[in-house]
């Protein structure tokens, strides 16, 4: 088989009639969809699913649905979306959870570390599969400070690279200390023009110009932030600034503990695997000093597993 990431027309249309035959054959063929999985980029699959609805008359989620189930037919489903569409999903899926207070960190997770432009797509596609725009769903599904925070992540554009001086950071971190934790949360204003607007380089240099003042981490300091707006401030400090160690501990807290956290363990392997696993795995091994593919086989099964464990090695 040629490189990964350069399949071409005809080896991808093989791999399309491989899938029907694996998804309509009885039994069901898995292991051949495993190795397709394994074997192919996003940018692959997404040519695949052109191809089958083509073919077959059909989307392929749509056998995927009938023919796989429980953990595995999740996966399949989203490896088939585009990383637009796999984030519109994971955003109505935590909006309209019967236990949003348990959800609202996938929201703060998902707005908080893709950029504006990115999320403008996001929102036409939220759009297109639901009916409703993402901002809109948002303002009716969320309240009070939250909703106006989020808000405030959707309409404002984070700059990019450094924009302030070290000067301009040690002012903004003394206003941080003087406005006190406990009110960030309280104060839209700040939150728009420092934690929804600066950039990854330029909260670097606030949250170093904060600890050498006051001998406290900023992301801790956030623990004083009350409700939901903490979550917020928390995923904006550390996704913002190191979102590949951000998404190696939500990794782990995934698989830690009994039973899995399914959903977040998806969105970073699924979500993440083409743009920054190696560094993920970097830092997951900082901080279990353990391989993050170990943890995810010790932890899934069956083909599920299988899938999960080779896109945390295959880029």
């Amino acid at each position: 088989m040629s490189d990964q990431n350069h399949l071409d027309e005809n080896e991808l249309a093989q791999m399309t009639e491989n899938l029907n035959k694996s998804l309509t054959s009885n039994p069901i063929n898995e292991d051949e969809i495993v190795h397709i999985l394994n074997n192919t980029t996003n940018a692959d699959r997404l040519i695949i699913r052109e191809m089958y609805k083509r073919l077959y008359n059909h989307p392929i989620q749509n056998d995927i649905s009938d023919k796989l189930s429980y953990k595995f037919k999740d996966l399949c489903i989203c490896l088939f979306d585009s990383c637009y569409e796999y984030d519109a999903r994971e955003l109505h899926r935590a909006i309209h959870s019967f236990i949003l207070f348990n959800e609202d960190k996938t929201i703060c997770e998902i707005l908080v570390t893709r950029p504006k432009w990115y999320l403008e797509i996001v929102d036409k596609v939220y759009e297109k599969f639901f009916g409703i725009s993402l901002s809109q769903d948002i303002a009716k599904e969320t309240s009070g400070d939250f909703k106006n925070y989020l808000t405030a992540i959707l309409e404002n554009e984070r700059n990019e690279g450094q924009t302030i001086s070290t000067e301009q950071a040690y002012d903004i971190a003394k206003q941080l200390y003087e406005k006190k934790a406990k009110n960030w949360g309280k104060d839209l204003d700040m939150f728009k023009s420092i934690f929804a607007t600066k950039s990854r380089e330029d909260l670097t240099l606030i949250a170093r110009a904060y600890f050498e003042l006051y001998q406290k981490n900023l992301y801790d300091a956030a623990d004083d932030v009350s409700g939901d707006n903490r979550k917020l401030i928390k995923a904006v400090i550390f996704g913002v600034i190191n979102p590949s160690e951000w998404f190696a501990r939500k990794a782990f807290e995934a698989v830690q503990g009994l039973g899995t956290d399914t959903n977040t363990l998806n969105r970073v392997v699924v979500g993440r695997a083409e743009i920054d696993m190696p560094a993920i795995r970097d830092y997951y091994h900082m901080i279990r000093n353990k391989d993050i593919k170990d943890d995810v086989v010790d932890d899934t099964s069956g083909s599920y597993g299988k899938v999960m464990a080779a896109l945390t090695q295959k880029f």
